[in-house]
């Protein structure tokens, strides 16, 4: 049985700086699967973009996902 690890990422972008490190780690480190669970389209997109590189990190919708407009800089 492969045990997969969550994060929600379920509202302030504030949250990010401090969760996101632990992620990063945990990915670089071992083959566990993580999941990011994200609210909006802005958490949805600077995630994407830095995990990239991390193959065991797969972002997933939260119920009740918003679209909310962003240039791409991770403003909300």
């Amino acid at each position: 049985m492969t045990r997969k690890v969550a994060f929600l990422f379920l509202g302030e972008t504030l949250l990010i700086p401090h969760l996101y490190p632990i992620v990063e780690a945990l990915a670089a480190m071992s083959g566990v699967p993580i999941e990011l669970w994200v609210s909006t389209s802005v958490h949805e997109t600077l995630l994407t973009r830095w995990t990239a590189p991390f193959p065991t990190v797969r972002i997933r919708r939260a119920p009740g996902f918003r679209v909310a407009a962003d240039d791409g800089s991770g403003r909300n």
